[in-house]
């Protein structure tokens, strides 16, 4: 009766090895180029409307740029002094 019930048990598990054995697309090299040129436009699109957010907000001055490696050592310092006690807060103004 043991076997039985394993093989029942085993019965019920799947045989896929978990891989998708449908044929995956092959995307034309020239599609993928239009695709990332039209990618490029609506970031610069988004961040003109950014800009224009930040303007009609009175906040002409902020980027928006990704920040460098030596801000994001600054900012980390500066949470650890925070963290740690040694700082009452956190310059986050740039």
């Amino acid at each position: 009766m043991g076997q039985n019930n394993w093989t029942g048990r085993r019965k019920e598990v799947p045989l896929s090895d978990g891989l998708d054995t449908r044929p995956c697309k092959i995307l034309d090299p020239r599609l993928l180029q239009v695709m990332v040129k039209n990618l490029e436009k609506e970031i610069l699109l988004l961040k003109r409307e950014l800009a224009m957010h930040d303007t009609l907000a009175n906040r002409s001055q902020v980027s928006h740029e990704a920040l460098s490696e030596q801000q994001r050592y600054e900012i980390r310092q500066q949470v650890k002094a925070y963290l740690d006690g040694n700082a009452d807060d956190i310059d986050v103004r740039e």
